[in-house]
């Protein structure tokens, strides 16, 4: 009976939590100053996760969780997978968290048929647990965001449930994702009154005809002029930038074919190609400046989609955003040097010195010292390409990632040769090929 009285009352306690927080007050930042967040959307918290979080703790002012997908099944009934952040690493940064929902179109068909209650009964439920969840340890959660690529034709509809949803979540920061065809709807400003504030997501990507299709993540020109859209609308706002990436696939014709996102495998047909297009991270760092010179009235701060995790192949590294997040362009540059791991057995390496993974071509030029004979073979996916003058040596290979060498030739000496020379060629040129 004692334990069942405790609980009751720890349970008690903590749902008190939800009710507990003081009105939000939003202020312009000061001249010059943008608050900078971060959105972690990963399904699962693995230990890359976390150290991401941790090695941003010091650029973070917020951080805006994922933590349920909802759609509705062929049968038409509401379904939700939850995902479960690491709180107490959460708790650690001090930053300002919100929650994400995501809401796929589908729900949308519930909205349309005036269905808003079993909706926000859904919402509310998984916003409590995840809030429960956080106060149990230590974490305070001061937001909620829906995310959800809702048809402009519906607008009026999606704002009927963030007003279900805003009389229920007073005390939080009650939030939403917009995209930017969404302003010019005349049902818009009545949504974004709903809110306390809105996420302009200024990225995207068209779908290409074919290979040749100019293709960009974010037109920061576009987006300049989104964000004073967004201004004249005179409502508080976030402006919502990218860091990651996609690889295209296309066709024997050179149709496109697909895409892959983070995390999706691949297999390519044979006559298929892919490419990689990322976020222009020279743009968009010239975009941040700007924005900082003269902060966008109503603008509450600056968004990444998302997080870079060490092990993303799709995404910025983390020293590349913290670059631009310093209004710096990342620095790109590829070093390489001869490893001897045993006596007579000489090895290549390559090493990406730069602030950023480049989806391009590395060429080393390479002269082997005169009076020395050796053999020698290629590795992984380098290879030996033509070079002038005669007689050097030119490899040619992806560019490593940031943090991860790795060998591109070997060289085996013979035994009379190996103790008079240090090693049996001279590094002369690294160059990078985008």
């Amino acid at each position: 009976m004692k334990n069942k009285s405790f609980a009751m009352a720890l349970a008690a306690f903590f749902f008190a939590c939800l009710f507990s927080l003081p009105p939000i007050v939003f202020t312009d930042p000061p001249a010059g100053i943008l608050p900078t967040s971060f959105y972690v959307w990963q399904r699962r918290w693995s230990e890359d996760v976390v150290n991401a979080v941790r090695r941003s703790v010091g650029d973070a002012d917020g951080y805006q969780l994922l933590v349920s997908e909802i759609a509705l099944s062929p049968s038409g009934a509401l379904t939700h997978t939850d995902f479960h952040p690491r709180w107490d690493v959460l708790a650690e940064s001090g930053s300002e968290l919100t929650i994400v929902i995501r809401m796929d179109v589908s729900v949308i068909r519930m909205l349309k048929r005036k269905e808003h209650a079993p909706v926000a009964r859904l919402i509310g439920k998984i916003a409590d647990a995840a809030i429960v969840a956080g106060t149990h340890d230590g974490a305070t959660v001061r937001g909620l965001q829906i995310d959800c690529d809702c048809p402009e034709s519906r607008l009026d509809e999606y704002g009927e449930l963030m007003t279900e949803l805003r009389g229920d979540y007073a005390t939080r920061r009650l939030s939403f994702t917009a995209l930017p065809s969404w302003l010019d709807s005349a049902d818009f400003p009545a949504l974004a009154r709903t809110a306390d504030y809105y996420v302009l997501q200024v990225h995207s990507l068209r779908r290409p005809e074919t290979v040749d299709t100019p293709l960009t993540i974010c037109n920061t020109e576009q987006a300049e002029e989104d964000v004073s859209r967004a201004e004249r609308i005179g409502l508080p706002f976030t402006v919502a930038l990218p860091t990651y990436g996609y690889l295209l696939i296309f066709d024997e014709q050179g149709q496109f074919a697909g895409l892959r996102a983070e995390g999706d495998p691949i297999s390519l047909r044979e006559g298929f190609q892919a490419h990689i297009v990322l976020s222009d991270h020279v743009a968009i760092a010239d975009f941040v400046r700007r924005m900082r010179s003269r902060p966008p009235r109503n603008c509450r701060g600056i968004v990444w989609f998302r997080l870079p995790v060490e092990s993303d192949e799709l995404n910025w590294s983390w020293m590349t955003l913290k670059a631009v997040l310093d209004g710096r362009t990342a620095r790109e540059s590829c070093a390489a040097e001869i490893r001897s791991p045993e006596p007579g057995l000489y090895e290549l390496w390559v090493i990406n010195t730069g602030e950023r993974n480049i989806p391009g071509k590395v060429e080393i030029d390479i002269d082997p010292l005169p009076g020395i004979r050796f053999f020698h073979d290629l590795l992984g996916e380098f290879v030996e390409i033509d070079a002038i003058p005669a007689g050097t040596m030119r490899l040619s290979g992806p560019v490593p990632a940031i943090g991860d060498p790795v060998p591109a030739a070997w060289f085996r000496v013979a035994a009379a040769d190996s103790s008079n020379f240090p090693h049996p060629v001279s590094i002369e040129h690294v160059r990078i090929r985008q």
